[in-house]
C-alpha cells in the first residue's frame, strides 16, 4: 500500500494554514477513496471509510450465514472486552494492547474505520516522542464513536442474515 502526504488549502479565503492529508492509495478491487485529515492536534481523521465492509466478511465466511453471524457475535464480544480500556485512566500500555488487539479482530470482519482508529491510537503510544493528551483524548473518543457505529452496524447485519436465513428456510419448506 502507497502513501502520499499533501499539502492542501483548506479553510475560508485568507486563513493561514496548510493540513496535512494523508491518502492511502490502493490495488484495484480493494475498498479505495480513504482520505485522513491531520488535525491541529496531530489526530487523523477519517473522511471517507466503511464501518463495516459486508463484502469483505461474505467473501471470508465463503457466504456462509450461520458462520458471518457467529463471527460478528464473538467480535462484538471483543469490542464488550476492549471498549472499556479506551480511557485516559488506564495505563497507556493497556491502550496500546486494546488497540491492536480490537484493531486484528476489526480488521479480520471488516471493521475497516474502527480498525484505523485503533491503529491510530496504537501508533500515537509506540512514537519516539509522547503525544499530548489532547491528541489521545481525541484518538480515544473516535474509537468509542466508532465502537458505537460498528457494534450498530453488525447487529443491523446480524439481523439482515438471519432474515435471509429464514426466506431460504421458508422458500424450501414451501418447494
Amino acid at each position: 500500500m502507497a502513501s502520499i502526504n499533501l499539502k492542501v488549502p483548506l479553510g475560508r479565503a485568507g486563513q493561514a494554514g496548510f493540513p496535512r492529508i494523508h491518502v492511502r492509495l490502493m490495488r484495484s478491487g480493494q475498498f479505495s477513496g480513504i482520505f485522513q485529515r491531520v488535525s491541529d492536534q496531530g489526530v487523523i481523521r477519517r473522511m471517507s471509510e466503511p464501518v463495516l465492509d459486508r463484502d469483505f466478511l461474505r467473501r471470508a465466511a465463503y457466504d456462509d450465514v450461520a458462520l458471518m453471524q457467529e463471527v460478528l457475535g464473538l467480535f462484538r464480544h471483543q469490542i464488550d472486552v476492549w471498549a472499556p480500556f479506551f480511557d485516559l485512566d488506564h495505563d497507556p500500555a493497556m491502550w496500546r494492547n486494546a488497540a491492536h488487539s480490537l484493531k486484528g479482530s476489526a480488521r479480520g470482519v471488516g471493521a475497516v474505520a474502527l480498525a484505523s482508529s485503533c491503529e491510530q491510537l496504537e501508533r500515537l503510544t509506540l512514537a519516539p516522542e509522547p503525544p499530548g493528551r489532547v491528541s489521545i483524548a481525541l484518538t480515544m473518543q473516535d474509537i468509542r464513536e466508532q465502537i458505537e457505529a460498528t457494534r450498530t452496524e453488525t447487529l443491523r447485519f446480524d439481523q439482515e442474515l438471519a432474515l435471509t436465513g429464514l426466506r431460504k428456510a421458508s422458500k424450501a419448506s414451501n418447494s
